[in-house]
């Protein structure tokens, strides 16, 4: 039995809310998708700001959500329903950012590449929308800025983690402890997931593997810092 905060509870809500969806009822497609998003918060991580067991699914929550209100917009013609959808958008493009560094795989890159375009593909939709409704300058930007980074999702990853590598003159040493901290860091941040996953939490491990993730983190800035200094070509 799990806990009313857990990834697994967060999920359930997920598949209920699509049900929901499926059969057009917005209303409580709406509240379980509300339900994935409390449902998967880290409530034992009380520092002011939101903490989330797991971002894959908080992406999916947000994704299924902005359709949601994109199809209440459709059906009533409500722009609270299309700027609701916009600030949702925001929040995913956040997320995307955040995801896209744990993956090691070829394979799991490309997946999640798919996803991203999906939403970028999405989000610039909407903010066209509200170029069409208001004649608004600032929505024309904003579905520029999507477009773009639907463009280079898939380029900025393969490319920038692999070839590139070879051909900015990054010193061998760099580079291997760059995709060692990034497969650490998949590492550590997997097993935090798994751990809050079982029905008896280890908070001890949990903290361990936590203060690991932190130290990680910090080389990976030392790292990106010494890139952004030396070469900055890449």
């Amino acid at each position: 039995i799990f806990n009313t905060n857990h990834p697994k509870i967060a999920q359930s809500y997920n598949t209920i809310a699509k049900v929901h969806l499926a059969t057009n009822n917005y209303t409580k497609s709406l509240l379980f998708y509300n339900k994935a998003i409390q449902a998967n918060k880290n409530l034992q991580k009380q520092d002011g700001t939101d903490h989330y067991y797991d971002l894959n699914i908080l992406l999916s929550s947000l994704q299924k959500k902005a359709k949601v209100y994109n199809l209440l917009y459709q059906q009533d013609q409500n722009q609270e329903h299309l700027a609701k959808a916009i600030a949702i958008y925001q929040q995913a493009d956040i997320r995307i950012d955040q995801i896209r560094g744990t993956y090691t795989a070829y394979q799991d890159k490309v997946a999640f590449a798919q996803k991203a375009k999906t939403i970028y593909h999405d989000a610039m939709a909407a903010q066209l929308l509200v170029y069409e409704l208001q004649q608004d300058q600032k929505a024309l930007a904003h579905a520029f800025y999507y477009s773009e980074k639907s463009k280079a999702n898939t380029l900025k990853e393969l490319l920038n983690n692999t070839n590139a590598k070879k051909y900015t003159g990054l010193p061998s040493d760099l580079v291997t402890l760059e995709k060692e901290l990034r497969t650490d860091r998949a590492f550590y941040q997997s097993q935090i997931t798994k751990a809050h996953t079982q029905q008896k939490r280890d908070s001890a491990k949990i903290t361990r593997f936590e203060n690991q993730l932190f130290e990680i983190t910090q080389r990976q800035d030392s790292v990106t810092r010494i890139l952004e200094k030396n070469y900055p070509a890449y």
